[in-house]
């Protein structure tokens, strides 16, 4: 059986393509982040321009699409209870 004589030999990763993975990782962190904060801010811009050229203030608008939810939940759960009936003759 042959044994062989490793001292001496580097058997891990090169220390350079190291180092530029963790560089181009870096940058790519800085550019994502970036791109997260120019996305953020736009929408920001947009929903205030969209509150600014709205009529109804944010909170009215919720409570009546709340209420129309209300109702079409009331709507909808008369018109089952009304079939469940006829569907069981």
């Amino acid at each position: 059986m042959r044994t062989y004589d490793l001292t001496g030999v580097d058997a891990g990763p090169s220390r350079r393509l190291m180092v530029a993975a963790a560089v181009l990782i870096g940058a790519s962190g800085l550019l994502g982040f970036a791109g997260v904060a120019i996305g953020s801010a736009a929408a920001l811009a947009a929903g205030r321009r969209w509150m600014r050229r709205n009529d109804v203030h944010p909170r009215d608008l919720a409570a009546r699409t709340w209420r129309q939810t209300r109702e079409a939940s009331r709507a909808g759960a008369q018109a089952w209870r009304a079939a469940a009936p006829a569907a069981t003759r």
